[in-house]
């Protein structure tokens, strides 16, 4: 496990490199995300009846960036999670997100619009950590991400305490 943060870290950290170029920074900030979001998954234990079987997928939502979903659907091709394939889907608004397990939205209106759904919550900018269950931060080539404790404990998800030592404190 600690290996896996160490990959997580290093990962993060490389993937920054490549923003240097301006041509490249939308792209290299998609990898960050989409990085994150795929190895996040690791680090979560879903309560029971999450999922319709033991090898049903992990259903990732992306909503309103599509570049995002197709960059995420290329990393998770073929990657499994203990028997889970990863799906990933661009959906249009928080509506047609339904069904996933986690949701990547760049608006705090579509992440109060999930507020009362079961999957993770995953926002940029949020206007309020409690818009969301964990809110990226892209800065000056740094990623950091923090997270809604009281929020994904109600949702009766569990994050790794290896994962919340990485969390920072931003709002």
């Amino acid at each position: 496990m600690r290996r896996s943060l160490r990959h997580l870290a290093i990962s993060l950290l490389s993937i920054l490199a490549l923003s240097a170029a301006p041509a490249l920074a939308n792209s290299a900030e998609d990898q960050i995300r989409a990085t994150f979001i795929l190895l996040l998954s690791k680090y979560v234990t879903w309560p029971d009846g999450a999922f319709a079987s033991p090898t049903a997928p992990i259903v990732v939502a992306v909503v309103g960036n599509p570049a995002l979903a197709e960059r995420m659907r290329a990393l998770a091709n073929g990657q499994v999670l203990e028997g889970r394939a990863f799906e990933v889907r661009a959906a249009a608004d928080a509506a047609s997100a339904a069904g996933a397990h986690i949701v990547f939205v760049s608006s705090p209106d579509e992440s109060r619009a999930l507020a009362s759904a079961k999957p993770i919550r995953i926002s940029e900018k949020p206007t309020k950590l409690a818009d969301t269950d964990i809110a990226i931060r892209l800065e000056s080539g740094r990623a950091a991400f923090a997270v809604n404790r009281g929020d994904v404990a109600r949702r009766g998800l569990k994050l790794s305490s290896k994962l919340m030592r990485l969390a920072s404190s931003f709002e």
